[in-house]
């Protein structure tokens, strides 16, 4: 009784190595420095789960590590950009 190969030639004992742990909410670097708001145009920091505009003060959600950029999922920030990041609960 031996083991069948699988289609890519890698032989399947019923269990695969564990997967590499990635934080799926935080953004690449390089793609942050090229995303803009798509309401004012201008740059975009990460803050948390969210993709903040600090020009125009709307937050876009980042959801399953993918920013959502649309102004509809846009939500206007509370806080005064000069205040930075910070979370007052």
């Amino acid at each position: 009784m031996g083991l069948a190969p699988h289609a890519a030639g890698h032989y399947n004992s019923g269990t695969y190595p564990p997967r590499p742990v990635i934080n799926v909410g935080q953004i690449d670097q390089t793609l942050l420095e090229i995303l803009a708001c798509p309401v004012c145009h201008s740059a975009i920091r990460q803050e948390g789960d969210w993709l903040v505009c600090d020009e125009c003060r709307l937050k876009y959600p980042v959801r399953d590590g993918l920013p959502v950029m649309l102004p509809e999922e846009a939500v206007k920030s509370d806080e005064d950009p000069a205040e930075g990041s910070g979370d007052a609960r």
